[in-house]
């Protein structure tokens, strides 16, 4: 809290202080806030929380740590989809995914590629999937199940 405080934010916006507890105690969460109430930090917090306090065992021989969260936004999924084409990004030991500005994803016809990237986990059920939107468009309540 108090790095927070330095940073300006002295206390949670709604959709943060909804969501925080719900996020820690690993529950699937689809989010809906309007502009401005930093919905980015709503997912942020409660993840960093369980990277940091969870379990941060992984291979030591290798130096390598596979991935644990993947956050899309529209400004970046062709590039991981470009990445995951190529084997690149090893997704098994993925702990959360989040889908941030759905309704911008949408317009921006990138539906195809979110879809094919949220579909290369090994196993969704040990993974934790956070959607965070201004506006829920139909086709991201059709992804999260």
């Amino acid at each position: 809290m108090a790095k927070l405080k330095e940073r300006g934010v002295e206390s949670l916006s709604p959709i943060q202080a909804m969501t925080f507890d719900t996020i820690l105690d690993g529950f699937d969460l689809m989010g809906q806030a309007s502009a401005g109430q930093d919905k980015t930090l709503a997912f942020v917090l409660p993840i960093l929380e369980s990277l940091i306090n969870g379990s941060a065992e992984q291979s030591k021989k290798t130096g390598y740590r596979a991935p644990t969260v993947i956050v899309l936004l529209p400004t970046r999924d062709l590039a991981i989809q470009d990445q995951i084409e190529k084997g690149n990004i090893d997704l098994s030991n993925l702990k959360f995914r989040v889908l941030g500005e759905a309704d911008e994803m949408s317009k921006k016809g990138l539906v195809e590629h979110v879809e094919f990237i949220l579909g290369k986990e090994y196993d969704v059920a040990k993974v934790q999937t956070l959607l965070f939107s201004t506006t829920m468009p139909h086709w991201v309540e059709e992804v999260s199940i």
